[in-house]
């Protein structure tokens, strides 16, 4: 019953309970109080169905997941008739979702013809379009493309990225490969803001059977760019005590409360720190200020510190300039690689060669194999992890975009394809990074 539920709730319902969350309560004049309770019954029936789902079904069947769904569909309804009486444009978003997830066309052609006309401001007429579209979509109706259309050519792509994302999905889903491709081209020199789109096309050309030459090229010349950028942003090793040693991997970050953290009398660290030249009490210390410490934020407001090596409680840490030995005391704590990326969301990180081999430690010709490549930047979903000798690598699913960009993209997220990437990039530097914000 538990499955059941969560297949009536649907990803779309998810997308919205997130969006609830962080979204303030909208006000529209006189009529203010009246539309907070239509926007409290919707959210109250969504946020017992969300609790459902989690928690599993209990009494709840599917046909109870439908009544609240539509519940909410008639409250937001009802909110949305009511801003129009006052020259507002509201809810189109989740209008369209729940009209979707309930296969019910009539607010897509009773009520969103009048949200169209009274959307006297640029953005709110391209966001109700995408909506309008997005949900014809979901309901196979033709008129999703002409609709589509109109909210791409409103603005340059990578201003229409909600458009153009979500129509070359829903395209492919159709079968419709060239259509989404042309769709696609219209980023053009725009791609490489753009991790998702280019990995679409690329995989669309392959598909296709078209000739990859000149897309291949393209991608290895931003990889190119990236990771020159990379090399020249990571200082040369100084001599002493301090010495970096030759492709130095990163295999973490280590907690330094009482260095980096926020001190009883509110002051913010400390200046200084000891470093060892090796693992041993007795060996050679030199003092490094702690703004030479190259750190990472890995919680929010809390830092660590790249971590090189370890051996016991000694910890090789990096520095702006070379590397210094840390005797841990009980306060710190490791964050290993695996565990910084033991998260809902990840991104690929400029080390990285961007390709996605089909099995851990393939070493195959990449390109003539015809294997997936993403670009910096492209979210992914960590899976899985495995060591091969001291190579480590992890498993990764490409999503269409992260979820907070679900807000403004307007639509769930999608895994577009799985793989195998190498932890490390050849500098030693994490090919797969994590937002310490937690988003």
């Amino acid at each position: 019953m538990a499955d059941l539920l969560r297949a009536a709730v649907g990803a779309a319902v998810t997308t919205l309970l997130l969006m609830l969350a962080i979204s303030p309560a909208r006000s529209a004049g006189p009529s203010s109080e009246h539309l907070e309770q239509l926007r409290y019954r919707a959210t109250s029936a969504l946020a017992t169905l969300g609790h459902a789902a989690r928690e599993g079904a209990g009494d709840l069947d599917g046909a109870g997941a439908r009544a609240l769904l539509r519940e909410a569909l008639d409250a937001y309804i009802a909110a949305a008739e009511l801003g129009l009486d006052s020259g507002d444009v509201l809810y189109t978003r989740e209008i369209s979702e729940l009209a979707g997830e309930l296969s019910d066309p009539a607010p897509f052609t009773t009520l969103f013809p009048r949200l169209l006309e009274a959307s006297a401001l640029e953005h709110t007429l391209y966001d109700t379009r995408v909506d309008l579209a997005g949900g014809l979509a979901r309901l196979a109706d033709p008129a999703a493309d002409t609709h589509f259309r109109d909210a791409i050519l409103m603005r340059e792509p990578v201003d229409a990225l909600a458009a153009h994302m979500k129509y070359a999905r829903v395209l492919i889903r159709r079968g419709r490969h060239k259509e989404a491709l042309a769709v696609l081209d219209r980023f053009d020199a725009q791609l490489s803001a753009v991790p998702s789109a280019a990995f679409l096309q690329q995989r669309l050309v392959r598909e296709l059977g078209l000739g990859t030459g000149e897309i291949d090229a393209e991608t290895a010349q931003l990889h190119e760019r990236w990771e020159s950028s990379l090399q020249r942003s990571i200082a040369p090793a100084a001599p002493g005590p301090r010495t970096a040693q030759p492709q130095d991997v990163v295999i973490g970050l280590l907690s330094l409360p009482e260095v980096l953290g926020l001190q009883a009398d509110g002051t913010h660290g400390k200046p200084e720190i000891a470093l060892h030249a090796a693992p041993d009490a007795a060996s050679a210390v030199s003092i490094a200020r702690t703004s030479e410490l190259q750190t990472e934020l890995y919680n929010y407001d809390e830092s660590g510190v790249l971590v090189l090596e370890q051996r016991g409680r000694w910890f090789r840490v990096r520095l702006a300039e070379g590397s210094g030995w840390i005797k841990a005391s009980e306060r710190h704590e490791l964050f290993s690689l695996e565990t910084l990326l033991d998260r809902d969301e990840s991104y690929v990180d400029v080390a990285s060669d961007g390709w996605l081999a089909p099995t851990p430690g393939d070493v195959a010709d990449e390109a003539a194999a015809g294997w997936d490549r993403v670009l910096p930047q492209q979210t992914v979903h960590v899976s899985g992890f495995r060591h091969l000798g001291e190579q480590l690598w992890v498993q990764v699913d490409v999503l269409s975009h992260s979820t907070m960009e679900s807000l403004d993209l307007r639509e769930e997220v999608q895994v577009l394809a799985r793989g195998w990437m190498r932890a490390h990039g050849a500098s030693g530097e994490p090919a797969i990074w994590f937002s310490g914000k937690g988003c």
